[in-house]
């Protein structure tokens, strides 16, 4: 939870609202996995939990 909301905080300060979160995880994990395979993936989805 403490990763979600950094990343949250971090997105306030771009003057974006949280709720973009929803809407970036996914296609930030889909591009890791493109990128990385699922591994990768999955320690992404890890880190970010």
């Amino acid at each position: 939870m403490g990763n979600l909301a950094s990343l949250a905080g971090g997105f306030s300060k771009l003057g974006l609202d949280s709720g973009m979160i929803g809407k970036f995880i996914p296609i930030i994990l889909s591009f890791a996995q493109s990128k990385g395979g699922d591994v990768v993936k999955k320690l992404l989805e890890k880190a970010l939990k």
